[in-house]
């Protein structure tokens, strides 16, 4: 039987985040951070005069 009455029964209350969502954002965010900081130290190597990136 449905819910018809437009009350909100169980589940997360409003505002409470996913944690989910939480988590890849987390991850996310630590993932670019680390490629940003190795943008900055390819960018040093670079500026010192040698252009090869040995991988």
């Amino acid at each position: 039987m449905a819910n018809t009455t437009g009350k909100k029964y169980g589940g997360r209350e409003k505002g409470t985040p996913n944690r989910l969502t939480k988590e890849l954002r987390s991850i996310l965010k630590d993932i670019v951070y680390q490629e940003l900081e190795d943008i900055k130290k390819i960018r040093q190597i670079r500026t010192k005069g040698n252009n090869r990136i040995c991988y």
